[in-house]
């Protein structure tokens, strides 16, 4: 029997004991490890997440972007650039924007439109009279509701009564032209048609006579040219007044790109160009002024179009045409209502309104059965109802 010295024994003990400490101390280590990663979360001392603090953070995630959702929310105003269109509701008009959104609630029993892109003039009752004044595009007035009636704005400035006389005003509101006039017109080429005292005459845009009333009946200026009648006489005048044709049976209106319709006198009509003359040698039944090169004319019964060499390019077919806008014209068919058409003579939009406008910044005002509306250019309708 071997004798195994006690030191030896302690020796072997000490050398097992550390063996199966070993696999103990691995599987402690994998634990902890584990545990480790599926509570861990950085962020400094908060490590380990419990039901309330693991609430705490969802909240902090979640709360501010419902803040901020609500805050953009009621930030949002509806759009108000482009053209705003005027709507009755419950007998008072506000304006929508082409998206159909209410911008400026209804409030006023008339409603221009923002023909200079920035005001326009709308009315309200005060002391039982109609009052026009200017608004801006958020509805608020520019200049308070004092005149009883007013113009579009053109060349700058819009013809305004007050007090049973006519004067100008700028879109600020401001009067340029004192109220001087019984009439007054729409200024064109830089001259405005007035009437005070017993003639007509013409002003300029500083509100000086630029001809001094004289005439018996007087058209609008274009082409530095304009149509005037003095003693029963019909002339063309200059822009200080000068007559540089008499005419003799003729009656004209305007010139408009260079031309001028001319009414012969004898049931025809023909154009004239800037030399006084005849512009081609046919003569209509009817003619319009030119837009856009096409002008609309009436030839055995029925209306079509003519470029500015006088030639058809868009047959007499329509019972009605009127001028070229944004490249659509508006026409009439056998059945009495209005539709659109292009400039190669096709049919953008169908005959099914009552009423149609000329297009604005790419949109036409029109109505069909009492229903108001507009179309776009491709002939989509979009009803304006009261909101």
């Amino acid at each position: 029997m071997e004798i195994v010295p006690q030191r030896k024994i302690n020796a072997r003990k000490k050398r097992v004991s550390i063996l199966y400490a070993y696999p103990l101390t691995a599987l402690f280590a994998a634990l902890c490890v584990l545990i480790f990663a599926l509570f861990y979360k950085g962020g400094g001392a908060k490590t380990l997440l419990g039901k309330e603090s693991l609430k705490e953070e969802l909240e902090i995630a979640v709360a501010p972007k419902e803040a901020a959702v609500q805050a953009e929310v009621k930030s949002i105003k509806p759009n108000s650039s482009g053209r705003l269109f005027p709507f009755i509701s419950g007998g008072l008009w506000g304006y929508k924007n082409a998206a159909l959104a209410e911008v400026i609630s209804p409030a006023f029993l008339y409603a221009h439109e923002f023909y200079d892109g920035q005001t326009a003039f709308a009315a309200v009752e005060k002391e039982g009279e109609l009052c026009y004044g200017l608004i801006n595009r958020s509805g608020e007035w520019v200049a308070p509701p004092v005149w009883s009636n007013a113009k579009p704005f053109s060349e700058g400035l819009a013809a305004v009564e007050f007090g049973g006389k006519w004067g100008y005003a700028d879109n600020t509101g401001r009067l340029v032209i004192a109220y001087s006039f019984s009439e007054a017109a729409e200024f064109s080429n830089g001259r405005a048609l007035v009437h005070s005292g017993a003639s007509y005459g013409y002003i300029d845009l500083d509100g000086d006579y630029a001809i001094s009333p004289q005439f018996d009946a007087a058209g609008d200026f274009s082409s530095d040219m304009a149509f005037a009648r003095k003693n029963g006489k019909y002339y063309i005048i200059d822009k200080v007044g000068e007559k540089i044709a008499t005419l003799g049976k003729e009656r004209g209106v305007r010139f408009s790109q260079g031309f001028a319709a001319i009414n012969n006198g004898d049931g025809t009509y023909s154009y004239f160009n800037t030399s006084r003359k005849r512009a081609f040698r046919q003569v209509y039944e009817g003619a319009g002024e030119f837009s856009e090169e096409y002008a609309a004319v009436k030839k055995d019964g029925r209306w079509g179009y003519i470029n500015t060499s006088g030639v058809m390019v868009i047959q007499n077919l329509f019972l009605e045409a009127r001028e070229f806008s944004q490249n659509r014209a508006a026409v009439m068919d056998e059945g009495g209502k209005w539709g659109y058409i292009d400039k190669a003579g096709e049919r953008i939009a169908p005959c099914l309104y009552d009423e149609a406008e000329k297009f604005i910044m790419g949109y036409a005002l029109v109505s069909a059965g009492g229903v108001k509306g507009f179309i776009d250019r491709a002939g989509e309708f979009y009803e304006l109802a009261g909101g």
